[in-house]
């Protein structure tokens, strides 16, 4: 029994650095070329006077709130 545990320690520590080597080189590919690859855009909505209108009340709202309704605007 103690000699089936020892071969099967021995086969463990061979397997795992192979396997361990194996999927490093299948998972870093050295000859990766980035194919048909486009630059990311980021479109931002046009900021409107609106907008702006409605977070500058709820910024006021958040700094004059004391726990009640009293000094709260209402957002439109």
């Amino acid at each position: 029994m103690l000699y089936s545990l020892l071969i099967v320690n021995i086969i463990l520590c061979v397997a795992c650095p192979l396997v361990g080597v194996f999927c490093f080189v299948k998972g870093y590919n050295l000859k990766a070329e980035k194919l048909a690859e486009k630059p990311i855009r980021i479109s931002l909505p046009k900021e409107s006077p609106e907008v702006d209108e409605r977070l500058q009340t709820l910024m006021a709202n958040i700094d004059a709130y004391d726990g009640t309704g009293k000094g709260q605007v209402e957002i439109k």
